[in-house]
């Protein structure tokens, strides 16, 4: 996976296992992107909105933040990370 279409592929099967329930399989698909992308914003997104959804706020803190640094202008990477802090106290 070192091309922008096999990042690309990766990422839309990683959001369509989350879509579908597949919590395992969708967190392994975003990490492989972040793998090769650290700072994908849309990966680092992802991946913290499933720890937010399953109650684990504090673990998708430093997802969310990566997300929001990488894309300032995203107004819902602002909500889910607000809402993440306030989760985690």
């Amino acid at each position: 996976m070192d091309t922008s279409a096999g990042l690309s592929t990766s990422l839309k099967l990683a959001i369509a296992h989350h879509q579908a329930g597949r919590v395992q399989e969708a967190v392994e698909g975003y990490r492989a992107v972040l793998h090769v992308a650290p700072k994908h914003p849309a990966a680092n997104y992802n991946l913290g909105l499933l720890a937010l959804q399953n109650g684990e706020a504090a673990a998708g803190l430093p997802y969310l933040l990566a997300a929001l640094e990488a894309e300032a202008d995203r107004g819902q990477y602002w909500i889910s990370y607000i809402d993440a802090l306030f989760q985690a106290g």
